[in-house]
């Protein structure tokens, strides 16, 4: 579909084989990119992985690896004395630096800038993709952008940034807090498209930027139909399943939960999720609950196939992130029972008939209804091919295609 070959260049900081968040996204689209005839260059963080590893799963995409500069204890700090130099940074050397420290990507302005340049020297970038969180990555690519102005410039918000509650955004205050209302609205001036994976992200951007509306455009997640297709499923579906992190935030949900699983001992509820044992088993114990560690992705979309429902906990702030996995557990025509306070995920579920909503409040209520295995699910309502990642990233080159001509 495409009209001419073009060089796309993705900064991402993190990339496969990292599981981090952010690098499964644009990994996938890179792919489709190259697979659609398109040059493609990668700069992301160096996990010291095997080239041949790239070459293997990453065919005719050029990959370019910048040190991470950021260190370990401030992320996740181990030992004593990995912990006291976290406090003395954080409580004393913090209010130095108008950064926000939890921003993995603020050191990378110079070797970035140098590595963009490296790369348009020897064959001209046509459209430059930033991706973020890390928020500076976005900001650092205007300032490639202002030196170059004929690359044009897609910043792609996975997140939201200076209105979000990651990354210790929330807590930022004064200068720090300033630099980053700053970064983001010149991210947005200098952006020649600016990209996000929900409505619900656009609209709070267009409140925050109205005059910039002509630029803004939702590029969805999406899913791999080539990773679930051959999925095979038993005759009869049994118990609920939950495959995930156990997010912050949805303490007191799986506290009612726990109630509701003492009162049917018999039902069973299968685990897949990479946090301690003892933390499931504390929160689960006395129930037909079977705690599983994480295990291969194709297995585990086996075992979703297979179950009554797949159940999702959402804390508040997530009530609005339809996220790629809704897109995978509907491919499998899995019911979902998603918990979690109105926004646009629940409404997403009830309208499209493909599971069921259940606020908080009503988990002690709700849930015993469901636990005869019948959880409803219209599979001729929504229509989930859409969603597959060559026609979003069919989306995403015609956007980009569109930016032709303008200056």
């Amino acid at each position: 579909m495409t009209k001419k070959k073009k060089h796309f260049t993705i900064v991402c900081y993190t990339f496969p084989p990292s599981k981090a968040i952010g690098g499964r996204r644009w990994a996938k689209f890179c792919q489709q990119l190259a697979k659609k005839g398109h040059d493609v260059s990668v700069i992301t963080t160096d996990m010291n992985e095997n080239q041949n590893w790239y070459l293997q799963h990453f065919e005719n995409i050029s990959f370019h690896f910048l040190d991470a500069k950021y260190p370990n204890w401030l992320e996740a700090p181990k030992g004593f004395f990995e912990k006291l130099k976290y406090r003395i940074y954080i409580k004393f050397l913090n209010s130095f630096f108008k950064h926000n420290l939890f921003d993995k990507a603020f050191r990378w302005e110079k070797q970035l800038l140098k590595e963009l340049s490296s790369v348009h020297s020897k064959k001209e970038i046509d459209y430059l993709i930033v991706t973020g969180a890390p928020f500076s990555l976005l900001y650092f690519g205007t300032l490639f952008k202002s030196k170059h102005p004929k690359v044009k410039l897609i910043s792609d918000f996975r997140d939201p940034w200076t209105w979000g509650f990651y990354y210790g955004l929330n807590e930022l205050k004064g200068k720090k807090k300033s630099f980053q209302q700053f970064m983001e609205r010149q991210t947005i001036e200098k952006s020649d498209l600016v990209c996000y994976p929900t409505q619900e992200m656009g609209e709070d951007l267009l409140k925050i930027y109205p005059n910039y509306q002509n630029r803004f455009k939702v590029i969805p997640h999406a899913y791999d139909e080539e990773k679930i297709s051959g999925i095979k499923g038993d005759h009869i579906r049994k118990g609920f399943i939950y495959g995930g992190s156990l997010y912050p935030g949805i303490e007191s949900y799986l506290e009612k939960l726990e109630k509701v699983i003492h009162s049917h001992k018999n039902f069973k509820w299968e685990i897949y999720t990479g946090a301690p044992e003892t933390a499931v088993n504390n929160i689960f114990k006395g129930g037909n609950v079977h705690h599983n560690g994480l295990i291969d992705e194709q297995e585990l979309f086996r075992k979703i196939k297979n179950s009554s429902a797949y159940l999702a906990f959402f804390p508040e702030s997530d009530k609005d992130l339809i996220s790629t996995k809704f897109f995978e557990i509907i491919y499998l025509e899995t019911p979902i029972i998603i918990v979690v306070e109105e926004g646009a995920v629940g409404k997403f579920i009830r309208e499209n008939q493909l599971g069921v909503h259940i606020l908080p409040k009503d988990i002690e209520k709700e849930f015993p209804k469901y636990l005869d295995g019948t959880v409803p699910f219209n599979k001729g309502i929504f229509d989930v091919s859409r969603f597959e990642y060559s026609k979003v990233t069919d989306l995403l080159i015609q956007s980009c295609e569109s930016l032709e001509g303008n200056q």
